[in-house]
């Protein structure tokens, strides 16, 4: 988990998906929307920028 301002931030990888939990600075869910992106950066050097989408996870 990360902390990033007053929040707290969880990546966590699961059946070829990347999964961000963010939480607020009491570790509780978000109340309100929320939106960003995150730049992945791969051994290579080349980079890729994806939006991130609020919603469900679906089992």
């Amino acid at each position: 988990m990360v902390d990033i301002d007053n929040y707290h931030i969880e990546m966590v990888k699961a059946n070829n998906a990347l999964t961000f939990y963010v939480l607020d600075a009491n570790a509780k869910t978000l109340t309100k929307t929320a939106t960003g992106s995150v730049e992945f950066a791969f051994e290579n050097g080349s980079k890729s920028t994806a939006n991130l989408i609020a919603g469900k996870m679906e089992h």
